[in-house]
């Protein structure tokens, strides 16, 4: 099996992951299967080697010697499908996010905001305009969609993650630590890594998968390291 695959049938041959700390995963892939396999608004897996699967959607295609390129999204790519206009009086902030997740038509995941609002008018706009008025204002909060293609909203809970990672190399100025690939690495995780014989925690704000000749993830540290 190739170390990356589409749809259970076409394999990577370059390219990388992006999962951010808030937000939906984005890749962008070359794949090895001759032609353009693939059309945009498809729903599409990308499937690991060790089994971590993201659900995601084709958001761009284009040839490419022979070849296709395509960038897939996290999701169903609903964050930009426009919400009708709606007034709320006296409604749970975890009302509010549901209704607009499922308006849309993105999977609904954990929603975990607490306080009332008196009154909430959602304009005309993107799922993904509403999703960031909810959380404005509140570092501890944030909106990600997981692996599955889950919109969740509220707090990272930066649960820690088994074992220890060795730093092949880093960025100290992007607070960014090199490693062999792990494509279970997500964000919103602790992190034990070691450097140099030094051994310490950070928070992954940002996980970014590299698949090419060499295999490799990095990992960027929430408020540095």
């Amino acid at each position: 099996m190739a170390f990356a695959i589409v749809n259970g049938e076409h394999p990577v041959s370059s390219g990388w992951l992006t999962v951010p700390l808030t937000g939906r995963p984005v890749a962008y892939l070359k794949l090895a299967t001759p032609g353009v396999p693939l059309k945009v608004d498809d729903p599409c897996t990308l499937e690991f080697q060790d089994g971590t699967t993201y659900r995601m959607t084709c958001a761009r295609v284009g040839a490419d010697g022979g070849f296709s390129r395509v960038v897939l999204v996290g999701g169903r790519a609903r964050l930009e499908t426009t919400l009708r206009a709606k007034h709320y009086e006296g409604i749970a902030l975890a009302t509010i996010a549901r209704d607009a997740v499922t308006e849309a038509g993105e999977r609904l995941g954990a929603v975990q905001l607490q306080g009332i609002a008196a009154r909430w008018t959602r304009r005309a706009e993107p799922l993904v305009q509403t999703l960031e008025a909810l959380v404005l204002g509140r570092q501890d909060l944030t909106w990600w969609l997981d692996a599955s293609g889950a919109v969740h909203v509220g707090e990272p809970k930066w649960t820690a993650r088994t074992g220890t990672i060795n730093v092949l190399g880093d960025h100290p100025t992007a607070n960014t630590f090199v490693c062999a690939v792990s494509p279970d690495l997500e964000p919103r995780r602790t992190v034990t890594v070691e450097r140099a014989g030094a051994v310490f925690d950070v928070r992954a704000a940002r996980i970014v998968h590299r698949i090419g000749r060499q295999l490799r993830t990095e990992i960027t540290a929430f408020g540095g390291a």
